[in-house]
């Protein structure tokens, strides 16, 4: 089943939503150590990584919806 434009939209934004709000809940973690902190880091890698690939699909729909009007 093709993924649509909105729902690719929406996973996006869903995506950057859950990496805004760890990198935020980092950000209140003041007095928390470097090694304290490792776990969260690597949970907000993994959702920057999630986003990147929303946007990585949305880009090659993008794409494809080009080179088709062009064709």
């Amino acid at each position: 089943m093709e993924t649509t434009w909105r729902e690719l939209v929406q996973q996006y934004a869903m995506r950057a939503r859950e990496f805004s709000d760890a990198v935020a809940a980092l950000g209140q973690e003041v007095n928390g150590t470097p090694e304290g902190c490792r776990g969260r880091v690597d949970t907000i890698r993994g959702k920057l990584d999630m986003c990147v690939a929303a946007a990585d699909e949305i880009e090659l729909l993008l794409n494809e919806k080009a080179e088709a009007a062009e064709a």
